[in-house]
């Protein structure tokens, strides 16, 4: 950096001298110029004065009256000035300057020292201040639009119950005959009369409670009985997947349907 300056004052101080020899030379060259005496000032003549008016005699007759001379006017002649003015002198013309030969450059003796390097100083950034916390703005709630209703969905048919195994019923237990009266034997018409007593006296008797029967022995099971049969047919089961898909169908349809209206609802 120092180089390019130097070059630079040394360019402005060479200037600088053919400047101020120009300017020596053309000062030297032109004559001295003599001061001109100024011309003394002419004093302005007197004015003259005019001529008094005749008084006009006094008429002996009448005659005509005569008409009285107009006043002389004095006559304002120039007068000439006693030394003319002196004529502007020209200044001489000056011979045109003539360029000095440039000198040589001198190259310096001794090279210049560098100046030290400059180094700014170090700038503190200044203290990052946070900024304000400012709240975040309350927003009102937005309004949605009314959801569209969903279009009515074919409601699936009642399911019928799936048919179970038929439930095995216990073989019937052979019940010990009710004991009957003994029959009687026909009898005579002479007999008729006690007949209808005995029947009298058999309804006016009180009837005898029934003899609690003994429990049947329980059945021995049969080898179709002890199958498993607490799981539904395979028949019924393949029904039960099939609705359960078709339901999951109809779910999957109606929320698909639900989305589509809110979007162009939208």
């Amino acid at each position: 950096m120092a180089a390019p300056l130097l070059r630079q004052w040394r360019s402005l101080a060479v200037l600088g001298a053919l400047l101020g020899l120009h300017l020596i030379a053309a000062v030297a060259q032109s004559p001295p110029t003599t001061p001109t005496t100024p011309a003394a000032p002419t004093t302005p003549a007197a004015p003259t004065t005019p001529a008094a008016p005749t008084t006009p005699a006094a008429p002996t007759t009448p005659i005509a009256p005569t008409t009285p001379a107009a006043p002389t006017t004095p006559a304002a002649t120039p007068v000439a000035p006693a030394n003319p003015p002196p004529a502007p002198t020209t200044p001489a013309p000056t011979a045109t300057p003539v360029a000095p030969a440039k000198p040589p450059p001198v190259a310096p003796a001794v090279a210049p020292a560098k100046p030290p390097p400059v180094t700014p100083p170090p700038v503190t950034p200044p203290p990052a201040t946070p900024p304000p916390a400012t709240p975040p703005a309350v927003l009102p709630p937005a309004v949605l639009p009314p959801a569209a209703a969903p279009p009515p969905t074919a409601t699936p048919p009642a399911e019928a119950p799936a048919s179970l195994p038929p439930a095995t019923t216990p073989p019937p237990v052979a019940e010990a005959p009710a004991e009957l009266p003994p029959a009687e034997a026909p009898s005579k018409g002479k007999n008729k009369h006690k007949r209808r007593r005995k029947q009298h006296g058999k309804k006016e008797a009180p009837a005898e409670a029934p003899q609690p029967l003994s429990p049947p022995a329980p059945a021995a099971p049969s080898p179709a009985d002890l199958e498993d049969v607490s799981g539904p047919a395979p028949s019924a089961d393949v029904n039960a997947s099939c609705r359960q898909h078709q339901n999951w169908a109809s779910v999957v349809v109606q929320t698909a349907m639900a989305a589509l209206l809110l979007s162009l609802a939208w």
